[in-house]
């Protein structure tokens, strides 16, 4: 037994079919496509944004350290402004060394 199609339900099908796939494509998908491109759009921003933020930040953090330095061994403000690197005064570096190397010389000093 053949079952002849019925070619104006089949016609009626796809037309119905691709109205809705229009009507869906324009209320639903679309804004959501563009919803999803916006915010990672927004994220890759984000993400530039905080690289350089971290790199100002420890660029800033290094010329806060030099300075420091610079102040507590005693260099002028002209040599920090020029990016000298800072040396610790003679005194204090033999000290230190003095410490480190001779422990039981701190107890007897203090005793």
């Amino acid at each position: 037994m053949h079952i002849p199609p019925n070619w104006g339900t089949f016609g009626l099908l796809i037309v119905s079919f691709l109205v809705f796939w229009f009507i869906f494509s324009r209320i639903f998908f679309r804004p959501f496509l563009d919803l999803l491109s916006k915010r990672e759009r927004r994220f890759k921003d984000l993400s530039e944004q905080t690289e350089t933020l971290i790199k100002q930040a420890k660029a800033a953090e290094e010329a806060r350290e030099n300075r420091l330095a610079a102040v507590r061994s005693g260099l002028p403000r002209s040599a920090m402004r020029n990016g000298a690197r800072p040396r610790p005064k003679r005194r204090r570096c033999l000290r230190m060394r003095r410490l480190t190397r001779e422990p039981r010389w701190i107890a007897r000093a203090f005793i």
